[in-house]
């Protein structure tokens, strides 16, 4: 039986919920659910993950590891050491990629000043104490999910009370690394320039984002295997769940 893990920094099982509903039946999936911790740094998030997955998994591992996001980075690890056979990084952080000379860093749009607008009055406290109120949270979290215009509205406010919940958990955040510049954990795209052929990289259409990403990838790890999705949001799983489904069955074999 082919097992499949599935890793995102929501870690609820209800996020995968319709891409492992449209997998067969003879595919294993097994969802990382990282437990709530409190003084949570957001730059260690990926590390977390990767911590929380390290004990569900078989000690054989896995057939593929699924990382969206900044998860990407602790599919990386597993897939780097053998962890996972295969790591399929589904629209994976490009903050690694900053600096790089083929990554163009989208200019902040309107969307953001907005957000910056709206949490302005939440920030001293923030960036104090790492504590947030229930409205900064809300400002937070409507960001980060609300802008998923092309899901429904349902899945958006699923998506809305797993976030808020896991973020009030977390509170107070330990936001010191963020401060200090330190660099934000592991490195996907290292991972993956030394061992091409162990990763699948799928790249939606997402504004400002997919273009430069297939750019470096092109340039620097040319052997990738690449798929572009017409997907928009931030969870394309959720909005073409059988696009997916099927990716990952043909990495699965008969």
């Amino acid at each position: 039986m082919p097992t499949v893990c599935f890793a995102h920094d929501l870690g609820d099982r209800r996020v995968w919920q319709r891409l492992i509903g449209v997998l067969p039946l003879r595919v294993r999936a097994i969802v990382v659910e990282q437990p709530p911790t409190g003084r949570l740094a957001p730059a260690r998030v990926a590390e977390h993950i990767e911590a929380s997955a390290r004990p569900l998994l078989p000690e054989t591992g896995v057939d593929l590891v699924v990382g969206a996001g900044i998860a990407a980075r602790a599919a990386a690890e597993l897939a780097a050491d053998g962890t996972a056979a295969h790591a399929l990084l589904v629209d994976p952080d490009t903050a690694v990629l900053v600096g790089h000379p083929d990554f163009r860093m989208p200019e902040p749009g309107e969307e953001t000043a907005d957000f910056l607008l709206a949490m302005a009055p939440f920030d001293e406290r923030f960036r104090e104490t790492g504590m947030l109120s229930e409205e900064g949270i809300a400002v937070m979290v409507d960001h980060s999910v609300g802008r998923n215009t092309s899901l429904d509205e349902q899945d958006r406010d699923l998506l809305r009370g797993i976030a808020s919940k896991r973020l009030t958990e977390a509170m107070p955040l330990d936001i010191s690394d963020a401060l200090s510049g330190e660099a934000e954990g592991p490195d996907w795209f290292a991972r993956l320039r030394a061992a091409p052929e162990r990763f699948t990289v799928y790249s939606g259409d997402l504004p400002a984002l997919g273009d430069p990403l297939r750019t470096v990838l092109a340039h620097d790890a040319p052997q990738t295997r690449v798929v572009q999705g017409s997907t928009r949001t931030a969870y394309p799983w959720l909005e073409a769940p059988e696009a997916l489904g099927t990716l990952i069955v043909e990495r699965l074999g008969p």
